[in-house]
């Protein structure tokens, strides 16, 4: 059984907590009425701008009228964010590329080379860039700052295991955020890359966290564990990543499907349980399914994967399991995924 063999048993075995389960008819569930309710409500996103114009009494910000002129070698500082801690760091524009500018912390020149700088800028321009927006959509384009760049700043101090990150914070116009940058942006941690700069590796993460901005101008409520999820199948499908995650998952198979841990610790079921749902959903009804599913106008989360296989004459995937060994025993939701399984490669 090849690895995306394995997704569909994993995706079954989380998923349904046994080995034979039949199709239950949506409207036997014993849920209480309002939790369908309440789940279909939207939610508002998180927006910064507006939470600081009415909270901090902040002028509403206007978008700039012309971009940055830039030219290599010129210096800008950013803030980088490691837990809790933001930093400003200096860092020096090294690459220009047709969609992406690269930064490299001015004291850390000597860490990665042009070579590697332009190599990446390159697989981002012709891969990474037009591939993940064929499949997902587009970026704010241009942001608040006017241009049409990404900006990907390679510094020190993320810590020893993100080897890049993706925060909607730098998306929001330059002061309305203390530890913001008012770009579209990605952060290189060079801590990581120290070890080697795989550019095919790069370009997956990339791909990953690109989706996660895609994602942030389309649905910015979306829930964090699909979010997550569509962001591994990015790098599986585009790049062929091994997803390693999915193995994390085979140690916790009765892990939630529509939750996230808060312990980093335990993040990497959670990813694993995603991308083995995503992967096995994706594998049988395709990529425009998918599509639909992750598509701006979509319903949050599970009711999401519903309405798009109600709409293809599915019954749907929504059941109750009653757990616990209370006389009234606690409802929680979860996905109904198939008894059968014909499941092929890539």
């Amino acid at each position: 059984m090849n690895l995306r063999g394995i997704f569909a048993v994993c995706a079954l075995s989380g998923l349904l907590f046994g080995s034979h389960v039949q199709a239950q008819n949506v409207g036997a569930c014993p849920a209480p009425q309002n939790a369908a309710e309440l789940e279909a409500l939207p939610v508002p996103p998180r927006d910064r701008t507006e939470l600081a114009i009415r909270l901090l009494g902040l002028a509403s910000p206007q978008p700039a009228a012309a971009p940055p002129n830039y030219q290599i070698g010129d210096k800008e500082f950013f803030f980088v964010v490691n837990d809790d801690e933001s930093i400003p760091v200096q860092a020096t524009l090294r690459v220009m590329g047709e969609h992406i500018y690269l930064w490299v912390e001015s004291d850390a020149a000597n860490e990665i080379s042009n070579a590697d700088l332009e190599a990446i800028a390159h697989v981002f321009d012709t891969r990474v860039y037009p591939e993940t927006r064929a499949l997902w959509g587009d970026e704010a384009n241009p942001g608040f700052d006017g241009d049409s760049h990404i900006y990907g700043v390679f510094t020190n101090g993320l810590g020893a295991t993100a080897a890049a990150y993706f925060s909607s914070d730098n998306s929001a116009p330059a002061g309305t955020v203390p530890s913001g940058n008012g770009h579209e942006m990605f952060m290189f941690n060079l801590d990581v890359l120290a070890y080697g700069i795989d550019i095919p590796s790069i370009a997956s993460i990339v791909a990953h966290e690109f989706h996660h901005m895609i994602r942030h101008n389309l649905q910015p409520g979306m829930e964090l564990w699909m979010n997550e999820g569509l962001s591994e199948f990015t790098q599986t499908y585009l790049f062929d990543d091994p997803g390693y995650a999915v193995f994390d998952f085979m140690y916790r198979p009765d892990t939630q499907l529509n939750t996230w841990a808060e312990a980093g610790d335990l993040r990497g079921y959670h990813y694993g349980a995603a991308l083995a749902w995503i992967t096995y959903f994706y594998e049988r009804y395709g990529i425009e399914a998918l599509e639909q599913v992750a598509a701006a106008n979509s319903q949050r989360g599970l009711l999401a994967f519903d309405q798009v296989l109600q709409q293809m004459g599915e019954p749907g995937v929504m059941i109750c399991l009653l757990i616990g060994s209370s006389p009234m025993p606690s409802i929680r939701w979860t996905m109904l995924a198939f008894t059968t399984i014909q499941y092929s490669g890539f």
